[in-house]
């Protein structure tokens, strides 16, 4: 980059601050951000006019199911039990290029949508086992100049109620960009739901991650 030339600029930009604002980007990242009265001294290797629209940071989605979206809905009785039941139905079918296709068509939707940070509460259980982690790692390791991509191993079906679970929370935490959540309703009773969160309390503490 030449000396005193960025790499690309937002010109015109309102951010709030009652004036108007060149926003300068070198290297991917904001490196300056100055009245719009100064442009005459503000270069780039490419400028574009925000025309006094507003610019804010990228959305952050803290909560999306990547791994089964535009899943097919289940029936309309049966409320939460019901819709867990139909889901595992349909996770055990799940191959890595479904999960692959129709996390990446969300991904798009959301990205479309100015979103450029997503928490993916991805499931793990014995019936599913480790394949949408595997799958989203992949796919956020080749979309990082897209969207940061973070997985929360989210143990859907319980701890307690589905035995396993814990072992592949565990191999799954190994992988990077992952965090841990929880779903203690999952469980048979108050003392599982107990349990539930204590495992995930504890495989946090054990990973040196956060607990989504």
């Amino acid at each position: 980059m030449r000396s005193g030339m960025s790499d690309a600029l937002v010109a015109a930009a309102n951010i709030g601050r009652g004036e108007l604002v060149n926003i300068a980007i070198a290297i991917g990242l904001i490196a300056s951000i100055t009245p719009t009265a100064e442009r005459g001294r503000a270069s780039a290797d490419a400028v574009q006019d925000a025309a006094g629209n507003v610019v804010v940071p990228g959305f952050v989605e803290p909560h999306l199911h990547l791994d089964k979206a535009y899943l097919r809905p289940g029936p309309a009785e049966g409320g939460l039990a019901g819709a867990i039941a139909h889901t595992a139905t349909l996770k055990a079918r799940f191959t890595e290029n479904d999960v692959r296709s129709r996390a990446i068509r969300a991904i798009r939707a959301a990205v479309a949508c100015g979103t450029t940070a997503i928490r993916a509460q991805t499931e793990v259980d014995p019936g599913v086992g480790l394949l949408g982690i595997r799958v989203l790692s992949e796919l956020a390791e080749e979309l990082a100049g897209v969207v940061r991509l973070q997985l929360a191993i989210f143990p859907q079906e319980g701890t307690e109620a589905r035995p396993g679970t814990f072992e592949l929370m565990r191999e799954a935490l190994r992988l990077p960009r992952t965090v841990v959540g929880a779903c203690p309703y999952g469980e048979k009773d108050v003392a599982g739901a107990r349990l539930h969160l204590d495992t995930v309390l504890d495989l946090a503490v054990e990973h040196g991650v956060p607990a989504r």
